[in-house]
């Protein structure tokens, strides 16, 4: 393992700084000259943010952490920062009960579940870490038991006890509990039905749909926050904080840059920022404004990052929306940012390519594009733009058109079959959003 050693003379340029990030500076150039940059990088790809690496959210986390009964489901696209902010909710709740033991916690991370039993089962163990995993098997979770689950939870909060349980993934509930007629959701809707009990999901488009479906026991159960990317001033904290802290300073031309090509998504300012970071690990300098744009922004590796990201967040219908209106961006010369799309536009490329869809088929894809992040409603209309321009020009070198070709034959072979993929309650998204207006016909 690497370690350095702090010497007295650093030690006394340290206790001389009266300003913090002086200090910081001070500390960083040391720690850097012995180690390394690159291991100290706080720009950590496919992990969730905590510590020093989160950034910004405040208005969210003071919304949940204002609230002792009221729970909350956190909704957004893969890898916007949904785990991250649970997990900073979960850190302030400790912090603020450390001095006394008034607080439970337990930490779930969803996978395929075959039955309400395995939920309640993960739920307790996440309770009682200390216990072996056979015992937390066995405590009041076998199938005969878990109806007590509910008053479980109400006597571990006698005496003002507040409980707080976290559930990343929901989305695997959920789609479990279709199937066994949303046994364990009603489950945790009694449970946390009681004063100083608290439940907060993380989860994405069957989450999203649950909330307006009102068979289900999330519909009125807990408030829906939706994750957006973060704001420019947010953004450019993400950027120049973590620099500052390795004692660089990056010109302000480049934070604008990843600020704008960005669109504000956590994950993409980490790929931009940790191949910076490379760069000048490579170099012992930071790159010009010639490397970023040869290093950076066109390198071939990087794209395929951007472009994993854009292509794991969407299905068949909104991948063919995307690469419709990339050619379309891409063939007007425009300034990408500031190409702006709604549904006669859409509606004629779908033509083109012999995709026929209804008003409320095209709204429903254009919401859920809006909710992966990918597509952002411009003020007053029913127009979007691209979230992260960027990425459209990621896809300029390739052959757009076979992908598109290949894209509306697989769609014309499920007889473009929308419904199969978008539920009655993401119609219902979608109407309530576009409802009286222009486009509706």
């Amino acid at each position: 393992e690497d370690f350095a050693v702090i010497d007295g003379e650093v030690v006394r340029r340290y206790m001389a700084e009266n300003d913090s990030m002086r200090r910081l500076s001070v500390l960083a150039h040391d720690l850097v000259r012995q180690v390394g940059v690159l291991k100290l990088s706080p720009y950590a790809l496919d992990v969730p943010a905590e510590g020093g690496r989160f950034f910004g959210r405040q208005q969210i986390l003071g919304k949940i952490l204002a609230s002792r009964d009221k729970s909350f489901t956190i909704i957004g696209p893969r890898r916007i920062g949904k785990t991250s902010v649970l997990k900073q909710v979960k850190r302030r709740l400790e912090r603020q009960y450390a001095e006394s033991d008034s607080l439970r916690t337990a930490w779930v991370t969803c996978v395929r579940y075959k039955d309400s039993a395995e939920v309640v089962s993960d739920i307790l163990k996440g309770f009682y870490q200390k216990l072996t995993e056979r015992e937390a098997l066995r405590l009041d979770s076998r199938k005969v038991r878990i109806h007590s689950f509910p008053s479980l939870i109400a006597r571990m909060a006698r005496g003002q006890k507040r409980i707080a349980v976290f559930i990343d993934e929901v989305d695997y509930i959920v789609e479990m509990d279709e199937k066994q007629g949303y046994e364990c959701l009603s489950l945790l809707k009694a449970a946390f039905d009681y004063p100083n009990c608290q439940v907060f999901f993380a989860g994405f488009r069957s989450a999203s749909r649950a909330r307006l479906d009102n068979r289900t026991p999330l519909y009125g159960f807990t408030q829906f926050e939706e994750l957006r990317p973060l704001n420019n001033v947010e953004s450019k904290d993400m950027i120049r904080r973590p620099f500052l802290s390795l004692d660089l300073k990056l010109p302000d031309v480049v934070v604008e840059k990843i600020t704008h090509e960005s669109g504000g998504h956590p994950q993409v300012i980490t790929l931009f920022c940790d191949t910076v970071l490379n760069l000048y690990h490579a170099n012992r300098r930071l790159p010009t404004d010639a490397e970023m744009q040869r290093d950076v922004f066109n390198g071939r590796e990087f794209q395929q990052k951007v472009m994993d990201t854009f292509i794991m967040n969407t299905n068949d219908f909104e991948e063919l929306f995307c690469l419709l209106l990339m050619r379309e961006a891409l063939n007007r010369h425009d300034e990408v940012s500031q190409f702006e799309f709604g549904l006669e536009i859409l509606n004629n490329l779908l033509t083109k390519v012999g995709i026929d869809l209804e008003p409320r088929a095209i709204a429903t894809i254009c919401n859920n594009l809006r909710l992966c992040s990918i597509f952002t409603p411009t003020d007053g209309t029913n127009m979007y733009v691209f979230s992260i321009p960027q990425l459209v020009n990621f896809f300029e070198g390739l052959n757009l058109n076979w992908y598109i070709d290949k894209s509306a034959r697989m769609l014309k072979k499920q007889n473009n079959n929308w419904r199969a993929v978008y539920s009655d309650a993401d119609l219902t998204v979608a109407d309530s959003l576009f409802h009286g207006t222009e486009w509706k016909t």
